[in-house]
């Protein structure tokens, strides 16, 4: 018994009694740890201008990608000597978005590659600094909205990227390039190859932070996978899945990176990355309006 008469905490194995402030500190820190958005706090007006420039910046590629694929169309009829026709288009987009037996393998090889890709790339410094510079950027962003936003941005993203790249302008180079090379089939591989390896450059070009080796090779390499899968099996129902699959995943490893390592972004993290580019374009069209 104790001064006062009472009898003090049994202590097994001879354990220091439980201190239930430190019990408490320690089970809000793992609380925070295990949020993402708490973590790392994105500010609304970002998040704001991050899901309104994505929305539209999506809508103009899909619009783009259309009109691609009716051009497309239209050299497509005029080479084979037949009138074009806007259900004809339709008909060939339905087609296009039949289930196919690939949309099951083709998002785990894309997975498979970026897991692959940053095994490799680990072990090189040069790799590891391209990665902490997208990390400064928007890819430091995205993956700390609100999960309920940054899904439909992923699938956005997926749909209005492959109607713009493969649908779009890798059907209507298909069709020109197969008729420059004089293969007046869809089937022609001369023009469809020259059209997968332009347009995986186009795709990569598009990716304005990929424009070091490792993380420009990556995209060419992932164009390139999407683009023949697209040649071989005129698929666009398996590529969008894929993409869309892709981009979830890789969002959702870097949210899990960004939980287990001790400074992820070795520094402070972005927080205005969008809104701070459009006060410097607003700065500069002041500038060349006062001059």
């Amino acid at each position: 018994m104790d001064d006062n008469g009472m009898n003090p905490v049994e202590n097994d194995g001879g354990k220091a009694p439980t201190n239930t402030a430190s019990t408490s500190e320690a089970s809000a820190a793992t609380t925070m740890a295990t949020d993402v958005r708490q973590r790392y706090p994105l500010p609304p007006d970002e998040q704001r201008a991050i899901t309104q420039q994505l929305v539209v910046c999506d809508i103009l590629l899909i619009v783009a990608g259309l009109l691609l694929a009716c051009v497309a169309s239209l050299i497509q009829a005029n080479i084979h000597g037949q009138p074009w026709h806007a259900d004809a288009m339709m008909t060939q987009m339905l087609a296009a978005l039949t289930p196919h037996w690939i949309v099951a393998s083709l998002p785990i090889a894309l997975v498979l590659w970026s897991v692959l890709w940053e095994a490799v790339g680990r072990s090189h410094s040069s790799y590891l600094q391209a990665r902490q510079r997208q990390r400064s950027g928007i890819r430091g962003e995205m993956p700390r909205l609100p999960f309920g936003v940054m899904l439909p941005l992923m699938v956005l993203a997926g749909v209005s990227e492959e109607l713009l790249f493969r649908y779009g302008l890798q059907s209507l180079l298909t069709q020109m390039l197969s008729w420059i090379v004089g293969s007046e089939s869809r089937d022609g591989w001369p023009g469809q190859g020259a059209a997968v390896v332009v347009t995986a450059l186009a795709f990569w070009y598009a990716h304005e932070q990929c424009r070091d080796f490792w993380n420009a090779a990556y995209v060419i390499i992932i164009g390139l996978i999407l683009g023949s899968t697209f040649a071989i099996t005129g698929n666009l129902l398996a590529i969008v899945c894929a993409h869309i699959v892709y981009n979830i995943v890789d969002v959702l490893r870097d949210r899990r990176a960004m939980l287990r390592e001790d400074d992820y972004f070795q520094g402070d993290a972005p927080c205005d990355v969008v809104l701070r580019t459009r006060r410097e374009m607003l700065l500069k069209e002041q500038a060349r309006e006062g001059i």
